[in-house]
């Protein structure tokens, strides 16, 4: 085969899915307008189908775009959970089992993955500049479980979504055991299901 039929069929391609991205582009984009005004009229219920559809079709679009490309998987985890939250019974169970069983054990599998990624140059790095990591674990120790109590509090959320914030409500003057209890956190958050 000649490198140059080679060429121009590889130019072609590129073209006709540029092409294609841009009208999934634009299609999705139609698609999230229709999605806002079908919440307002009486055809809500197909809102969060062309909600979803929409940002499932950004993402497409986007995926290989070189300054867009990054937020591909972010625009499908947004697709899920709209899905999720419009659509809950399907993510309940699956047959008799019940999904929320899986969020620990998920949990667990992500923290696992995440940490073998790192070598032994991530904690050469923070061993030279620990500043960063003391400001965070500051940070999540008194500004976010403030902010979640804040939360909490204001918008009198139900007991299910106040266990999310479990140590800071029921522990507040107890900082040494509260710390050692989230060390516990997965195991206690598995028995709670």
């Amino acid at each position: 085969m000649p490198a140059e039929f080679t060429n121009n069929a590889i130019f072609k391609f590129k073209i006709v899915s540029i092409m294609t991205r841009k009208i999934i582009a634009s299609v999705s984009t139609i698609a999230l307008i229709i999605a806002a005004v079908l919440f307002n009229t009486s055809l809500a219920g197909l809102a969060p189908l062309v909600l979803i559809g929409g940002i499932a079709g950004i993402a497409i679009a986007t995926s290989a775009h070189k300054l867009w490309g990054g937020f591909s998987f972010s625009l499908w985890i947004l697709a899920a959970v709209v899905a999720s939250l419009a659509y809950p019974e399907y993510f309940i169970s699956v047959g008799s089992f019940k999904t929320k069983l899986l969020i620990v054990p998920l949990l667990q599998i992500i923290m696992f993955g995440m940490g073998s990624q790192m070598s032994l140059n991530d904690f050469k790095g923070v061993m030279k500049m620990p500043k960063g990591v003391i400001i965070g674990v500051i940070c999540q120790f008194s500004i976010m479980p403030i902010i979640g109590f804040s939360i909490t509090y204001l918008f009198s959320f139900p007991p299910e979504l106040e266990q999310a914030s479990y140590w800071l409500v029921h522990h507040q003057a107890e900082w040494p055991r509260t710390l050692c209890r989230l060390l516990h956190a997965p195991t206690w958050l598995y028995q709670s299901h």
